[in-house]
């Protein structure tokens, strides 16, 4: 079996240059062009990388290793994939697309410093599921994960449906790297990062979100919650067996509560935890989010 050259005849070395990366994922939308898959590897076109004197962002493309694989064995044209290159399909479709493999019982979650367990929600803002876990639609498949993350303003930056993910094709960059996924908002600011454990769960590694007034900042070690009223850290910590894992600023009446409290009553009670700027700033993101406070 040949060992392929890690030079060309021209001396061109395999590897590319960050920036000239970054512009390839760019353009085609941060996913293979064919399908639209977020697992990917760069092919050079035209010229091909025999006959390439440099590495050029607009001579090269994104191919998942499905469709590299067939234009390697002739089954896929050149040709196509120029054709691909015009209209990638991750710029069509406004996003990128690949799937989490859960197949093995109910899903971990870790996000920073927090570990949750069996949890159905792990997480929830304003009675809002950040994140769910559903059972298996048919007896022995998988469970099920769905959730959205967004960035520190606020925008989306990765949707989960039913375990597919999807990264949108207008962020500043995404990056699929072995099995961790990637959403940055410029150079060195990655906002999420989570990294696959198939078959048993995922883990948010860095995380920079917020949602209403409620910022969840996440790093290998910890889990930060900033609010207007205060800051947490959380370090360490394991959640199992919960019907919902953490709970942030919920208006649901809790088991305490009397339940013929009235919205007006739960207003009131606000306004004496929080004062007067708590209460509208809260009152306002629920008004945007467009919750019930009754």
């Amino acid at each position: 079996m040949g060992v392929t050259s890690s030079v060309n005849v021209h001396g061109l070395s395999r590897s590319i240059s960050a920036d000239v990366k970054r512009a390839v994922r760019k353009s085609c939308g941060f996913g293979c062009v064919i399908c639209g898959s977020g697992v990917i590897q760069y092919e050079h076109v035209d010229p091909e990388f025999h006959e390439a004197t440099e590495h050029r962002a607009e001579c090269i493309t994104l191919l998942c290793p499905g469709c590299h694989g067939r234009v390697t064995t002739k089954m896929l044209s050149k040709a196509a994939v120029k054709r691909a290159m015009l209209a990638p399909a991750a710029l069509s479709k406004g996003f990128v697309r690949d799937f989490f493999d859960l197949c093995e019982g109910h899903p971990f979650i870790t996000i920073g410093g927090v570990e949750l367990q069996r949890c159905r929600i792990p997480l929830e803002i304003f009675d809002r599921e950040i994140l769910r876990i559903d059972p298996p639609e048919i007896d022995g498949e998988s469970f099920l994960l769905s959730g959205l993350f967004s960035d520190e303003a606020g925008r989306p930056t990765l949707q989960i449906e039913k375990n597919e993910w999807k990264a949108f094709s207008d962020s500043w960059d995404v990056v699929v790297r072995g099995s961790a996924i990637e959403v940055r908002n410029g150079p060195g600011n990655i906002v999420l990062r989570i990294v696959a454990v198939p078959p048993k769960g995922i883990v948010v590694e860095r995380l920079k979100m917020k949602f209403g007034f409620v910022s969840l900042t996440a790093s290998a070690e910890d889990l930060i919650i900033e609010t207007p009223f205060g800051r947490q850290t959380f370090t360490q910590c394991l959640i199992d067996r919960g019907s919902v894992g953490m709970s942030l600023f919920s208006i649901k009446p809790k088991p305490s509560m009397d339940p013929r409290w009235s919205g007006a009553a739960k207003i009131v009670w606000w306004h004496a935890v929080y004062g007067t700027a708590g209460l509208m700033s809260y009152l306002g993101d629920l008004e945007r989010f467009g919750m019930a406070r009754s």
